[in-house]
């Protein structure tokens, strides 16, 4: 198991570890900010996974909108 020290990491995304099949990042958005606007951000063949550390929004999932907000965390 690998631990990794997320509080000095502030940047829009960062990775912090990644093999072949898997990688966990950090994204920092700031309020009405959108992690992406496009299809790009859409992984067809892995799942997407989010935790939320402090604050709170929205994630589109396939056709739905889930609210998310600090200790949640969400899934398609």
């Amino acid at each position: 198991m690998k631990h990794i020290a997320t509080a000095k990491h502030r940047s829009n995304f960062k990775p912090l570890a990644s093999s072949a099949n898997v990688q966990a990042a950090i994204m920092v958005l700031k309020p009405g900010q959108s992690s992406s606007d496009s299809a790009e951000n859409e992984h067809p063949r892995a799942e997407q996974w989010v935790f939320v550390v402090s604050g709170g929004g929205r994630a589109k999932i396939e056709s739905r909108t889930v609210r998310l907000k600090t200790g949640f965390a969400a899934a398609d």
